[in-house]
C-alpha cells in the first residue's frame, strides 16, 4: 500500500499513528483515516499561505498566495470517498492534486520566492499521495478485473482510447482521465467512452461554476461581483449541453459546442470588465482540458453514425 506513496515511511506512520487501527481487509476505513489526515494538511497549508506576506509589497505576488491559500482550501472538499460508488474516486481526488498545481503555477508568475512555499507544498503532497495509495489499492484489491484493465491498457493500450485521446488537445491528460476509471480502459463502445468523458465534464463545469460562485461572494467591487456571477451562470448553463441529445439529427457536436461557445461569453465578459487572475485563468484553462476529451468522443461517435447512415 504505501509503496504507492510518496514516502513510505511517512504513510505507514500516517496509518499506524491513528487509533482505529487501519487494516489491509478494511480499506474504506483505512482511507479514510489517510483522508483524514490529507485534510488536516490543506486547512495548516491553507492557514499558512494566509499568514504570508511579501517583502516588497507586491500586489500581483500577494494576490498569487491568496489564490493559493483558496485553492488549498477548495481541496479540503475534493478529499472524500463520495465517488467510490461510481468509480470516480480517484479522479474525484485528483482534483486536489490538481489545486496544488494551479497553485504552484500561479506562484511561478509574479515569480513568488519564499524558501518555506516549496515545503509546504510539498508536506501536503506527500499527505495526499498516502490518501491516494489507498484509494488505488481499493481497486486492485477488491477490483480485480478493473486492475487487470489497468494492466492491460498500460501495456496495450485500448485502441478506441487511443483514437479518442489523440483526437483531443491533450493526449497525456486524456490518457489520465481515461485511467481514472478502470472499466473505460477496457471499453470498446464510443458510446460508453463519450457518455464518461460528458459526465466527468459535467462535473468540472459544476466545479468551475462553484468556483466562480465563491469569488463572486468575496469580491468587493459590484461590477466584479456582477460578471463573475455571470461566469458562474454560464458554465452551470454548459451542464445542459454536454450530451448526445443531437446525436439523431446529426447535430450532437454543434450542440455540445455551445458550452465551449458560453465559455467564450464568460471569457468575454471577465475581458471587457478587467476582471483577471491566475486562479480564474487556469480554472477556466482546466475545465477545456476535459472538454477536449469529450468533444473528441463526440466527434468520433458523430462520424461513425453518419457513415452508418
Amino acid at each position: 500500500m504505501c509503496q504507492r506513496s510518496n514516502d513510505i515511511n511517512l504513510c505507514i506512520q500516517t496509518l499506524k499513528s491513528d487509533s482505529r487501527k487501519p487494516s489491509i481487509t478494511d480499506l474504506v476505513n483505512t482511507a479514510n483515516i489517510a483522508l483524514e489526515n490529507a485534510i488536516k494538511e490543506s486547512t495548516a497549508t491553507t492557514s499558512f499561505f494566509n499568514s504570508l506576506q511579501v517583502s516588497d509589497g507586491d500586489q500581483k505576488k500577494m494576490e498569487a498566495i491568496k489564490d493559493c491559500a483558496r485553492l488549498f482550501q477548495e481541496t479540503e472538499g475534493m478529499l472524500n470517498l463520495r465517488g467510490l460508488d461510481g468509480d470516480t474516486a480517484s479522479l474525484d481526488v485528483h482534483y486536489a492534486l490538481d489545486n496544488a498545481v494551479n497553485c504552484e503555477n500561479l506562484l511561478t508568475q509574479p515569480n513568488v520566492q519564499i524558501a518555506s512555499i516549496p515545503l509546504a507544498i510539498k508536506k501536503w503532497k506527500d499527505s495526499y499521495s498516502v490518501a491516494y495509495a489507498v484509494i488505488f489499492l481499493s481497486f486492485s484489491l477488491y477490483f480485480p478485473s478493473k486492475a487487470e484493465a489497468t494492466f492491460q491498457f498500460s501495456g496495450h493500450p485500448n485502441k478506441l482510447l487511443t483514437q479518442v485521446c489523440k483526437q483531443s488537445d491533450d493526449l497525456g491528460f486524456c490518457m489520465e482521465v481515461m485511467k481514472s476509471k478502470p472499466r473505460i480502459l477496457s471499453a470498446t463502445n464510443i458510446r460508453t467512452v463519450a457518455n464518461f468523458a460528458l459526465a466527468v465534464t459535467r462535473k468540472e463545469s459544476l466545479v468551475t461554476r462553484n468556483f466562480f460562485n465563491r469569488l463572486a461572494s468575496v469580491a468587493k467591487n459590484p461590477a466584479s461581483v456582477e460578471v463573475l456571477k455571470e461566469c458562474a451562470t454560464y458554465f452551470n448553463e454548459t451542464v445542459g449541453m454536454l450530451n448526445l441529445d443531437g446525436l439523431e439529427g446529426g447535430t450532437a457536436s454543434l450542440d455540445v459546442h455551445y458550452a465551449l461557445d458560453n465559455v467564450q461569453f464568460c471569457e468575454n465578459a471577465l475581458a471587457g470588465a478587467k476582471v483577471g487572475s491566475g486562479s480564474i485563468s487556469a480554472a477556466i484553462g482546466g475545465w477545456k482540458k476535459y472538454f477536449s476529451v469529450a468533444y473528441a468522443t463526440v466527434e468520433i461517435i458523430e462520424d461513425e453514425t453518419t457513415s452508418g447512415l
